[in-house]
């Protein structure tokens, strides 16, 4: 418990440490974990009971390092996907789309071309719960497509990606 609490898990609660200690099959009261965080970790547990928690650190090159992609899905049952991106050191917007559309297969989005620096290596960040990876990695490993090395190659593959989605397969 001490790992998880001096590294990646040093934000979360109980509740959450108490899960991972689930998973990985040891079996404690939840009550137990409250206690044992509580002594361990007397700030943390203050910080998060006054919902005053330290954001973490981000560092970033410049601009057009990494993009960071999400979508929200809280309007999707009205018909309303919401997916944009930013950039991760200027944060400004790069893109923010309402569409009609629904499933990974059918998001698709092409990036403005004044965006894209195509002498310059890209970080594309994706949320864990997004589904569009899922649909890139499958569609990248049926067509057998090497992941890029630099902007160009993953352009290329955006292309190719994108006719999949379109015409299908055997097209």
């Amino acid at each position: 418990m001490a790992e998880l609490i001096s590294g990646p898990c040093s934000s979360m609660g109980y509740r959450s440490i108490w899960h991972i200690l689930e998973m990985e099959g040891l079996r404690v009261p939840r009550v137990i974990v409250q206690d044992l965080l509580k002594e361990m970790d007397p700030e943390g547990t203050e910080q998060r009971r006054k919902h005053r928690l330290k954001r973490r650190m981000y560092h970033n090159p410049g601009p057009n390092y990494a993009w960071h992609i999400d979508g929200y899905d809280k309007l999707k049952p009205w018909g309303f996907p919401i997916h944009g991106a930013i950039d991760g050191f200027s944060r400004r917007i790069l893109w923010l789309e309402v569409t009609q559309l629904y499933g990974a297969r059918d998001c698709l989005f092409e990036v403005p071309a004044a965006e894209v620096d195509l002498g310059s290596q890209h970080i594309i960040e994706d949320s864990p719960e997004n589904d569009h990876q899922e649909y890139f990695d499958y569609a990248r490993d049926n067509l057998s497509i090497p992941l890029p090395r630099d902007w160009e190659e993953a352009l290329e593959m955006y292309r190719k990606l994108t006719h999949v989605a379109i015409h299908g397969y055997d097209a």
